[in-house]
Formats: structure tokens, sequence, C-alpha cells
């Protein structure tokens, strides 16, 4: 697996692991299948864009399910917070 560059600002910015994208490869639902040959897979909380060349996976971006933001973005008005620091605390619990 490779991540771009511009994936590894999506994951640090977003607070997703890279336990996360495993996760999402390995046992994700494909949500589209794009007209340039990028797919979009979903699991839990997180969704990915990846390119394949073989059997070789490129991370293109990564982005937090629409559901989970939209409780991040409620978690972070109330508490007063960042979004990435909202989507931390929730992943740990909160």
């Amino acid at each position: 697996m490779k991540l771009t560059y511009h994936a590894k600002q999506r994951m640090h910015l977003r607070a997703i692991t890279v336990a996360e994208i495993k996760n999402t490869i390995e046992h994700g639902r494909v949500i589209k299948e794009q007209a340039d040959g990028r797919i979009v897979l979903a699991h839990n909380n997180v969704r990915i864009v990846i390119a394949l060349n073989g059997n070789h996976v490129t991370v293109i971006t990564v982005i937090p399910t629409k559901a989970f933001e939209k409780e991040a973005k409620r978690y972070a008005k109330q508490h007063h917070m960042s979004l990435r620091q909202a989507m931390v605390s929730l992943k740990q619990g909160a």
C-alpha cells in the first residue's frame, strides 16, 4: 500500500490512522467506481479513494464518513474545539 502526499496530509488533518485505512481496504464496501478507475471504499467511520495498479494499492485520499463528520462537527461546537480534536476525542470514546 502506498499513500500519496495528499492522503498523508488528510490523514493528519482528519485524524485517520494507517490501521483504519488498512481495515477499510480489507473489509470496506465499494461505494463508487469512478470513470478514471479509482475506487471509493467505506468502512466504519472512514472512506478512502484508491487506485489499483496490478496488486499495488495507492491511497489517493481519506475522508471521514458524512455521518461521523457531522457528529464530530456537532461535538467540536459543543466543546469549543477543532474538528480534528473532536474526531480524536470521539474515536477515544468520548
